[in-house]
């Protein structure tokens, strides 16, 4: 509920809008690739970098993230309403 200054560069606005979309379900880093980026070829580490700077945007402690979570092995998803 919070206004981000500066706001989201469009890759970010990207990722978080394809996760809101399927908020709660696990979305691979090839669906990622895929949504936000049109290459043939895709850079893992690109997602990686992407997520982390949505990361340290969104959340309270980036090293601790509750909305944008890993899922080890597969990729990331969303979480709108965290455990406290």
């Amino acid at each position: 509920g919070v206004l981000l200054e500066p706001p989201l560069t469009v890759k970010e606005f990207q990722l978080l809008h394809l996760l809101y979309r399927k908020q709660s379900h696990v979305i691979s880093k090839e669906e990622i690739a895929k949504a936000i980026w049109d290459y043939e070829v895709y850079d893992f580490n690109a997602i990686d970098a992407l997520v982390y700077r949505v990361r340290q945007r969104i959340e309270v402690d980036p090293a601790q993230p509750k909305y944008l979570v890993t899922v080890r092995g597969f990729g990331y998803k969303l979480i709108l309403t965290p455990d406290k």
